[in-house]
């Protein structure tokens, strides 16, 4: 534990550069476009009409007692976009950013939580947008959205450790990436998000009851669409803790034992 207090030490202490990196990385990801950072915004919203248009014109589908679709798709959709684009942006965060790497003093563990405040912009603009379709669909504000500050923490921990564990051994192992893009589809598909958990054969329970992006996409929608306080279930909450807590111990140990020879290898 004491190695993770000097990990998050080394974090606080360059909060100030975590910051100003975020914002360049942000300008320089659209520079000399004519969109700019609504490229960002214009992606993922394409994304949810295709899937609204399939499955809920196409097939008819809605949410679960008679919810709109949109909003249950939503619900899942945009925490889960964060959670997959940071990791996707932070497995080449070490590779990709060599002529910082090579410098002697400059924190590499601050990296993959650049890439995290980048996306954080498009998953406020996102989110923003959500609320506003799901009141002009009769679901007015509750103290539940106070709940979302908790699962925004709970998702960063748990990508963070990812991110760091999938930075560090992207040096030494660079197929990891497109094994990565498997992954994370897979993961995607088992995860209720454009599908029901109650669809699922009970005895598969297991996919979704240890799987914490379910906790995840599931904490947002309680928050914002259905009205469940988060220690309801203090079982799920347990489970994804330990498992988030897990990822991230392992991913700041392998990123320290890494770290040195990250020079040498790029």
């Amino acid at each position: 534990m004491s190695r993770l207090a000097d990990f998050l030490g080394t974090l606080y202490k360059h909060r100030e550069m975590i910051w100003a990196m975020s914002k360049r990385d942000l300008e320089a990801r659209y520079i000399g476009t004519i969109g700019g950072p609504l490229w960002a915004i214009f992606h993922p919203i394409v994304t949810v009409l295709i899937y609204w248009f399939v499955f809920s014109v196409g097939f008819k589908a809605v949410g679960p007692s008679g919810m709109p679709f949109v909003l249950y798709l939503l619900g899942g959709l945009i925490p889960w976009l964060l959670f997959n684009n940071t990791l996707l942006a932070s497995v080449s965060a070490v590779t990709g950013n060599s002529h910082l790497v090579k410098k002697t003093t400059f924190p590499t563990e601050v990296l993959p939580i650049v890439n995290w405040l980048s996306e954080t912009f498009t998953h406020v603009v996102l989110f923003l947008i959500l609320c506003i379709v799901t009141w002009s669909h009769g679901h007015r504000p509750t103290l539940y959205l106070l709940q979302l500050p908790y699962y925004y923490v709970a998702l960063g921990v748990f990508v963070l450790g990812l991110s760091w564990l999938v930075s560090s051994i992207q040096v030494f192992h660079r197929d990891l990436s497109q094994g990565l893009l498997v992954i994370l589809n897979l993961w995607f598909w088992i995860t209720p998000i454009i599908w029901m958990k109650d669809m699922l054969p009970t005895r598969y329970n297991w996919i979704t009851d240890y799987n914490p992006a379910y906790y995840i996409v599931q904490g947002y929608r309680n928050s914002l669409l259905i009205g469940e306080p988060f220690w309801n279930d203090w079982s799920a909450a347990l489970r994804f803790w330990m498992i988030a807590m897990s990822f991230l111990l392992l991913g700041v140990y392998v990123f320290r034992r890494l770290k040195a020879e990250f020079a040498d290898v790029l």
